[in-house]
């Protein structure tokens, strides 16, 4: 393709529109790091998993909380956290599993 033609292919996509969406809400995008997660976690990559926990942990903020919700999940976290110090890197992104699963399920009711 000539340059002319794909300077031409390129503003024909920006004025259509093609392949531009909205931002994802914070929930939907913790929801998708969250799967990403769950499949790092299960294919063997535990730090990548907890990575990707914690960027869902970030990404949900705390949008989750609900009044009258006892919430462990800090205190989970900080588990995960020495767990990974420890070079525990499955048990941590375990328990930051659990906590992403709980964040979710309270930012959803």
């Amino acid at each position: 393709m000539s340059r002319d033609a794909g300077l031409a292919l390129a503003g024909a996509l920006a004025l259509s529109g093609a392949g531009m969406t909205d931002d994802p809400s914070p929930l939907d995008r913790a929801r998708a790091l969250a799967a990403q997660a769950d499949r790092a976690l299960d294919d063997g990559q535990p730090e990548q998993a907890g990575d990707l926990y914690d960027r869902a942990v970030a990404a949900l903020g705390d949008g989750y909380r609900r009044a009258g919700v006892i919430d462990d999940t800090p205190t989970r976290l900080i588990l995960a956290r020495v767990e990974a110090g420890k070079g525990r890197h499955e048990q941590a992104a375990r328990l930051k599993r659990v906590a992403v699963a709980s964040r979710l399920a309270q930012a959803t009711r």
